[in-house]
């Protein structure tokens, strides 16, 4: 199972890299309201094709089985939950029609009731 996590680690990161050397905009996030959680975006524009952006999101320190969402404004783009080591990870295919404003936030809902909570943000404008 550890030998499962780790190639799938090293593949991600490795997609991770070659997006990135192909012209993607990787941005560390900003830890926000006192959270300890770190982590960051890249974001891939593609031109033509029914996916227009490719976001992928890699978190850590974060809350261990926790619920976590991302925004970009007031548009939800996706939900992933983290492992018992609070670490977690998305990658999102958006359709064409889809507008990223220039942040993005990875927001957690405290369960069952709650308010949300902005962890991370990030600048993603160009």
């Amino acid at each position: 199972m550890k030998k499962i996590i780790i190639l799938s680690i090293l593949l991600i990161l490795g997609l991770s890299l070659v997006v990135f050397a192909l012209g993607a905009l990787k941005v560390d996030f900003v830890p926000q309201g006192g959270a300890e959680t770190e982590g960051f975006v890249i974001v891939n524009r593609t031109p033509g094709g029914t996916t227009e952006t490719t976001v992928q999101i890699q978190i850590w320190n974060a809350r261990p089985n926790a619920l976590y969402k991302v925004r970009s404004c007031s548009t939800l783009i996706g939900e992933f939950e983290t492992n018992k080591q609070g670490k977690g990870q998305i990658h999102i295919n958006l359709p064409s029609d889809t507008i990223l404003c220039g942040w993005m936030g990875v927001w957690y809902k405290p369960m069952p009731t709650g308010t949300m909570v902005k962890e991370l943000e990030a600048d993603i404008r160009e």
